[in-house]
């Protein structure tokens, strides 16, 4: 029961979940990132170079985006193998 002249707190109003958009990785970004976890250094190097290169010269065609796909699969390819390294060790 509540006091006389209190009233009650409105319940507060559910908001609509909010929505995220995930935009595509570009293609350098998703190598590079694919590079340095598995700790290929030279081939980061190597790769940013060509890439740059390839810019630079007007050779870079087509779409550099990489499809939603092939993130996920590399979140869950990295998460099982360093997965079965610690198994390993």
């Amino acid at each position: 029961m509540q006091a006389a002249g209190k009233a009650k707190a409105p319940a507060p109003e559910r908001l609509p979940a909010g929505a995220v958009t995930k935009k595509p990785e570009v293609m350098d970004d998703f190598l590079r990132n694919f590079f340095v976890k598995m700790g290929l250094a030279r081939t980061c190097e190597t790769f940013e170079a060509e890439w740059y290169e390839l810019k630079a010269t007007g050779r870079m065609e087509g779409n550099t985006q990489v499809p939603d796909v092939y993130q996920r699969n590399m979140v869950g390819n990295l998460g099982t193998a360093s997965h079965m390294s610690q198994k390993v060790q």
